[in-house]
Order: structure tokens, then C-alpha cells, then sequence
């Protein structure tokens, strides 16, 4: 059985960018030692120089999320969650399951129709910092102070703002309005004189600085104990915020077995449930292996139109089945080579089918910029996969006081109440 692995053969650090990329333009680059590949060119710089130290692969994964919680503030985070994949040389694979939980006190029905999405309540325990922490603990090699370190520096001394960043900023400054909960993100994300940031300016975070040097100097603990989770509750405390501080000392990253499936040879690792996305991944290629769809053609429209078919009803048992496996039973056929098989069969080779038609008890939702992921492998072959999140672009759009970091709005995610839907009104 052949096992995918990235092919590196040249530099150290290979960085992808929206900054200068367009749609008929795909910038390829090779490495010898290692690739770190993420949203901005300062967080996977910072991941590279640990791979330049003798790190390896999780060293400059943790590295480059917290350096993304700086450069990148719209999903990097400290305030959210994610999934880390990690597959070491000598084949072991796992994914840390890091996401957010809901609070002790959440109930069924804490949430209501017209309860907003942009508040303290719809907070969940963020998950972050203790993810990093247990990939530090079980497979880092560098010490965990020089791995936070310079993502503290960077947001102390200051970065500079590309033009993506300054829309963001300048985007999200504009619409949160005047609300008392939104005053933290408008002091620690306003320009210094007023006036809309440009590319070029240069952002400080000295708050955020001071958490990151906490966190650096005490550990991962350092986040759910103390003086910030003091402060995290505290914000809670201003409206209707339900994390308390025995949720934050509860919090607890789990070690999972990645979903298995193969493509045309290859086996394909993906992170599990509560994640969607490796059985999402491994159902669409099963689909698109028993179309046939030929490799050589695979820019044709026909070939687009069959990746779109297949993923449209991935993500429509994505909606119908999938969940947290500690409360939700998901079939096993999902991954099933017969499985594809069947719904390959429904599929018009030149005729697209319609979601609306597919799904009418589904509300149908646009894709939104929420989210970040990053790559990495090392020069022995280890490779991390990470994804994590505020879960909407901002989060929550709350900052905690003093703290300078966004806190996720997660447990909008969630049923809102038994038998219904999540804040976009979807199933699933």
C-alpha cells in the first residue's frame, strides 16, 4: 500500500499567500528539509526557523499556530479550537481532537429563536492552547517557552499589514456597530490615529504579547488557571457569558484515530469525528474513484462537474449523519468503497443536480471565510495537518479585556435546541 507523503526537494520554507495569487496563477515551490505551509509568510517563517533549529514537524506546527493567532486574527487563534493530524516516521498516525466544549451550565435550552451569534454566551471552552500543549507533550522535541516566544515578540514589536489583512480589519471595524462588547476589539484592533489601516502600516498587539509571553514563560496551564482564566471569566461576567472557571480547568484535548479510507493505491488518513472533513474527504474520493474520472483530464469540465457531484453529496451526508460521535451514531457506510458505488450510480455525467432538490429539508447556506489551515513536514518525514478556528470569520467578535485575544462563538455551531438547527439555520 502506497502512503501519501509530501514530496519536498528543495528550500525550507515554502509559504502560500492570497497576496499575489490569482486564479490562473499557481505558485509551486520545492524543499529539502521541510515545508511549512500556512496563511501569511511571518507565521510560516517562524514555523521554518524551528525546523532550522532541530525541531521537528509539531515544533513548527505549534509554533506557526501561535504565530497565526497574531498575523492572522480573523481564525488564527488562542480563543478557539481545531484538529491537529500528526503522522510520525515511523507511520503512527493520530489526530488531537482540541475543540471547543460547551460550558457546565449549557443547557437544551440555554439558546432561543433570535438569540444572536455576536455574543459572550455562544463562547465555548476554547481548546487551543491545551491542543498544543499535548502535541508538545507527546511529540515535540524543542522547549515549549521558544516555541511561544516569538509569536509574543512579533505582536510586541509590531508586523506589518498586508493588504488582505488591512480589508479584514478594516471590514470587520466597520460592521460590529456600537455596542459596549465590541469596545475591545476596536481598541486593540483600531488603527493608532484613526482612520482605515493600509498595506505597509505596522500592527501591535502589546496585549496579546503579554498573554503569549504568560503562556510561553508558565505553560499551557497557564491559559485555563490563573490570572487569564480569571480574566476570560471575567469577560463572560460582563453579559451573559457562561465559562466559568471550572469549565477552563476541565478542558481536556483527546487523542483520536484518524478515518481511513484508500485512493487508487494510496491510503488516506483524515481526522474523525466530530470533524467532518476526513469522512467528507474519503466519501468524495471513493465517489470520484468509481466515476472513473480520468487524472489526465482533470481540468476538463466534465471532470470538475464529477468532483462537484461528488462532493455535493458528501456534504449532504455531511448535514444528514454527521456529529459528535459522543452523542451522535454515524454510519459506518459513509466510508464504504459499496457505498460510493450506489451513490456514484445516481450521478449525470453531463447534468448537474441541484442541493435544493437533493436536500429540501436542508437550508442551504454560502460558504463563508471562516477558518485557517496549515501544513507541515519535516526532513524525517513526520507531517502535521492542523485546522482550527473562531468558527465564524472574527469569532465572536469579543476580545477578552486586557487579554487582546478573540474568543470563538463555537456554540453556535451547536443544535441550538433539540430537533433543530445551528445559527445558519443548517442541519448537521
Amino acid at each position: 500500500m502506497k502512503r501519501w507523503n509530501a514530496v519536498v526537494a528543495a528550500a525550507l520554507v515554502l509559504t502560500m499567500h492570497q497576496d499575489g495569487m490569482t486564479q490562473n496563477h499557481v505558485r509551486v515551490a520545492d524543499a529539502g528539509q521541510g515545508m511549512v505551509v500556512s496563511e501569511t509568510s511571518l507565521a510560516s517563517g517562524i514555523g521554518q526557523r524551528m525546523l532550522a533549529r532541530g525541531g521537528n514537524a509539531v515544533d513548527a506546527a505549534i509554533a506557526t499556530a501561535f504565530a497565526l493567532a497574531v498575523t492572522w486574527p480573523e481564525a488564527g487563534n488562542i480563543g478557539g479550537g481545531g484538529f491537529m493530524m500528526i503522522r510520525s516516521p515511523d507511520g503512527e498516525a493520530v489526530c488531537i481532537d482540541y475543540r471547543e466544549t460547551a460550558p457546565a451550565a449549557a443547557r437544551e435550552d440555554t439558546f432561543q429563536p433570535g438569540d444572536g451569534y455576536l455574543t459572550r454566551k455562544v463562547v465555548g471552552v476554547p481548546g487551543t492552547v491545551r491542543g498544543l500543549g499535548l502535541a508538545h507533550q507527546r511529540y515535540a522535541k524543542l522547549p515549549w517557552r521558544g516555541l511561544v516566544l516569538p509569536a509574543a515578540h512579533l505582536a510586541r514589536d509590531g508586523f506589518p499589514v498586508d493588504r488582505y489583512l488591512a480589508s479584514s480589519v478594516n471590514h470587520v471595524l466597520s460592521v460590529v456597530g456600537e455596542e459596549s462588547r465590541f469596545a475591545e476589539l476596536k481598541r486593540v484592533y483600531g488603527k493608532p490615529g484613526g482612520g482605515n489601516w493600509q498595506a505597509g502600516d505596522v500592527m501591535r498587539l502589546p496585549d496579546l504579547a503579554k498573554t503569549l509571553t504568560r503562556i510561553a514563560e508558565h505553560g499551557p496551564d497557564a491559559f485555563y488557571q490563573g490570572p487569564l482564566a480569571r480574566s476570560l471569566v471575567e469577560e463572560m461576567e460582563r453579559g451573559q457569558g457562561i465559562i466559568r472557571e471550572a469549565d477552563l480547568d476541565a478542558y481536556r484535548a483527546v487523542v483520536r484515530a484518524p478515518v481511513r479510507g484508500t485512493f487508487r493505491g494510496y491510503e488516506v488518513l483524515g481526522a474523525p469525528p466530530p470533524s467532518s472533513g476526513g469522512t467528507c474527504l474519503i466519501e468524495s474520493l471513493n465517489i470520484i474513484e468509481a466515476l472513473e474520472v480520468n487524472p489526465a483530464e482533470r481540468f476538463s469540465a466534465e471532470t470538475i462537474h464529477l468532483i462537484a457531484e461528488a462532493s455535493r453529496r458528501a456534504f449532504l451526508d455531511r448535514a444528514r449523519y454527521l456529529g459528535d460521535p459522543g452523542f451522535v451514531k454515524i454510519p459506518a457506510k459513509l466510508l464504504t468503497k459499496q457505498y460510493a458505488r450506489k451513490l456514484a450510480g445516481e450521478i449525470e455525467r453531463q447534468q448537474a443536480s441541484s442541493s435544493a432538490a437533493l436536500a429540501p429539508e436542508i437550508k442551504l447556506a454560502d460558504e463563508s471565510p471562516d477558518t485557517t489551515h496549515f501544513s507541515v513536514v519535516d526532513s524525517e518525514g513526520m507531517a502535521v495537518s492542523n485546522t482550527y478556528t473562531l468558527e465564524a470569520s472574527w469569532g465572536s467578535r469579543i476580545v477578552v479585556q486586557g487579554a487582546g485575544y478573540l474568543l470563538n462563538n463555537e456554540m453556535g455551531d451547536f443544535n441550538w435546541f433539540p430537533g433543530v438547527t445551528t445559527r445558519y439555520g443548517r442541519i448537521g
